[in-house]
């Protein structure tokens, strides 16, 4: 995904930008539900390696499974699974409007890449 953001408290809404040609792009179109996972610090290999094309991604890490069976990272300090409400084709990409189906948070650092390097929030209290 290229880009995730809040759209709408009530109801509550998000939007990712996938690249139609990305095999993540089939999965968002065969199930109509998809997942985020907001690293935490630390978890820049997570990071590096969703950030390959190719499916392999998948089959190196042991993804765990949220309550509407969507994929979710472990360790990661956020989990959304939402249902596409919408779609809009932009480009070589397609944006998903998504009802925010579950949450889970846990307490902890976002994982911040900023610049071309991974980097600290400074001033932020552990």
């Amino acid at each position: 995904m290229s880009a995730f953001c809040s759209v709408s408290l009530d109801p509550p809404l998000v939007l990712v930008c996938v690249d139609e040609r990305s095999e993540t792009h089939a999965g968002f179109q065969a199930s109509g539900l998809f997942g985020v996972s907001v690293l935490a610090e630390g978890q820049d290999d997570v990071s590096r390696l969703f950030a390959r094309p190719g499916p392999e991604k998948f089959s190196q890490l042991r993804m765990s499974r949220g309550a509407h069976g969507v994929s979710l990272v472990p360790g990661a300090l956020a989990h959304l699974e939402c249902a596409a409400r919408a779609s809009h084709v932009a480009g070589d990409h397609v944006i998903y409007v998504g009802e925010i189906l579950t949450l889970a948070v846990r307490a902890g650092r976002p994982l911040v890449y900023h610049r071309g390097a991974y980097r600290r929030l400074s001033g932020e209290a552990e």
